[in-house]
């Protein structure tokens, strides 16, 4: 028989979003940011899941069928997770605090799930071709009026992200909103070019894969939460900046006393690149060798070394006066 690629590739598009989607709840499980990213991810998961079967040739008609519906709850309730997405990123807290914002986001795409599995009034039908099944819109108003849905919403979401983005005068966050912009706005126009444009023009080179083309969404928003801490600011992320900015010159030991990193001010106190200064010991900074061995023996008991008056060696041979101070870090 034929090689048939794109099941398998719609299969490793539903272990990425799953993946992601576990990834990000993990992350925070109660940050409501998390969770309706989360809930953006699993709905391309049930979207490419449905896809695994109808672009399957070897599926029954009947098979096919029945998860196409089941790809239509991904890509029915997309757009309104999406919208949501935007407005907890960019902070608007009155807008969400509305009670009608939910019935609003959710009435719709609960509408059109419901006459999709009842009356298949969205997708009709499904023909047989070489190596997939191709849907066929139903002939009613509603495919119109859900292309209006999507498109509306999406528009929305980028109105809120592009004001947000020139308004906010935080960077990290106005790079969070140009990442994830850019993001949506090159699948959405891939997706809409396959599964809407070619479809209805009938032309079917290939088989319509929007929830392919949202793997860059999904990996821009992984750009943006790795690069930029789009979604958790932790305690490690917050020390790790504090130390790498702050004036004073932490140096960090393991237990034997050999440098394990040193922020910027401590590389220039003592004038060595990074590279060469980690895993020297502790004894070869100091003037007097004798301190090496009172100053471990004492980090080792956990006791604190406050304001000791010493000299350091630096890179070049010369002492520099510094005020020495020191803790244990415990686990």
């Amino acid at each position: 028989g034929k090689i048939v690629i794109w099941p398998y590739l719609h299969f490793i598009a539903v272990i990425v979003y799953l993946y992601l989607a576990t990834f990000v709840v993990l992350k925070n499980r109660k940050s409501a940011l998390h969770l309706t990213c989360s809930a953006l991810l699993l709905c391309l998961a049930f979207w490419s899941f449905g896809k695994i079967f109808t672009h399957n040739p070897y599926m029954s008609h009947e098979t096919v069928m029945f998860f196409a519906n089941v790809a239509a709850i991904g890509w029915t309730t997309y757009f309104s997770f999406f919208i949501w997405f935007c407005l907890i990123l960019t902070e608007r807290k009155k807008t969400l605090n509305k009670v009608f914002l939910y019935p609003l986001l959710f009435i719709l795409p609960v509408f059109f799930i419901f006459i999709q599995w009842t009356r298949s009034a969205l997708i009709a039908d499904h023909d047989k071709l070489t190596t997939w099944w191709k849907y066929n819109w139903a002939d009613t108003i509603w495919p119109p009026v859900y292309y209006s849905f999507y498109l509306s919403f999406t528009i929305i979401g980028f109105i809120i992200l592009i004001t947000f983005w020139r308004k906010t005068q935080n960077p990290i966050k106005k790079k969070q909103a140009k990442v994830i912009f850019i993001a949506t706005l090159i699948p959405l126009l891939l997706g809409t070019v396959s599964d809407v444009v070619l479809s209805e023009l009938n032309i079917h080179k290939i088989p319509e894969m929007a929830n392919l083309y949202s793997l860059v969404w999904a990996v821009g928003l992984v750009y943006a939460v790795v690069r930029y801490r789009l979604l958790t600011i932790t305690p490690e992320v917050a020390a790790d900046k504090i130390l790498t900015t702050m004036m004073d010159a932490p140096i960090l030991l393991d237990q034997k006393g050999n440098i394990v990193t040193a922020n910027e001010a401590a590389l220039n106190l003592l004038g060595y690149p990074e590279e060469e200064l980690k895993g020297k010991t502790l004894s070869s900074l100091f003037a007097k060798e004798d301190y090496q061995s009172a100053f471990l023996r004492k980090a080792i008991k956990g006791d604190m070394i406050k304001d000791f008056e010493l000299a350091f060696r630096t890179n070049q041979g010369s002492f520099v006066p510094a005020t020495f101070s020191s803790s244990a870090l415990r686990d």
